[in-house]
């Protein structure tokens, strides 16, 4: 019972989407991020060197999708953002332990007819993929207070670089987590030992390189 109505309001959800994504005209901010996609795709060359993506990560993405379907259009500039908007649908399932069954149902059910929500996903400027980011970040927030802290730390981590991937559009998803981890100090701790070890072992593994090399 509890899968057939999140399959449901899924549903909802990603139809309402990806219905005519491409009907829309794109924005200045995604044409011009969607040009600069589709001219390193063909290998022309930059006449601005100064010209940069809003959101690295979408770009990327479009770049590749570009690649792969040998076109650019709305809908394949879209397509990211909208998928992610998607998947933010599913997000409540992660906290199922502290809303409970009835509120994942009610939360899914308000993310995926909410029509900001439905407006970011269909809007290729990184907003809907940094609010994966965020989403991802907290899922780790919970796992390293309530479960397994090495997992946890990990998607922290995995969540706020990607995040920061996204540009401006994570400035404030970067903030909130920001306030949890403070108001969280041992993760925040566990956090700090774990950039500090990674940082080390970074370290000294491009200096075995270097030194292997030279």
């Amino acid at each position: 019972f509890s899968l057939i109505w999140c399959l449901i309001f899924g549903s909802i959800g990603i139809v309402l989407r990806f219905y005519r994504l491409g009907s829309m005209p794109l924005s200045d901010v995604e044409v011009g991020d969607a040009l600069l996609a589709w001219l390193i795709v063909n290998g022309q060359h930059l006449s601005d060197p100064s010209w940069l993506a809003n959101s690295s990560l979408v770009h990327f993405g479009q770049v590749i999708l570009f690649w792969i379907t040998g076109t650019a259009n709305p809908v394949s500039a879209r397509l990211i953002s909208a998928i992610c908007g998607s998947a933010l649908i599913f997000a409540p399932m992660c906290f199922a332990r502290h809303i409970g069954k009835g509120g994942v149902h009610l939360t899914m059910a308000m993310l995926a007819v909410s029509p900001s929500l439905v407006m970011v996903s269909r809007t290729a400027d990184g907003i809907a993929i940094a609010l994966i980011c965020l989403v991802i970040a907290l899922a780790g927030v919970e796992r390293a207070v309530n479960g397994n802290g090495s997992d946890g730390i990990s998607l922290i981590i995995l969540g706020v670089i990607l995040g920061i991937t996204c540009g401006r559009s994570f400035t404030i998803p970067l903030l909130l987590v920001v306030f949890i981890l403070m108001r969280n100090s041992d993760v925040a701790k566990r956090l700090l030992l774990t950039f500090r070890a990674s940082f080390l072992t970074s370290t000294a593994t491009c200096i075995v390189a270097v030194l292997l090399v030279s």
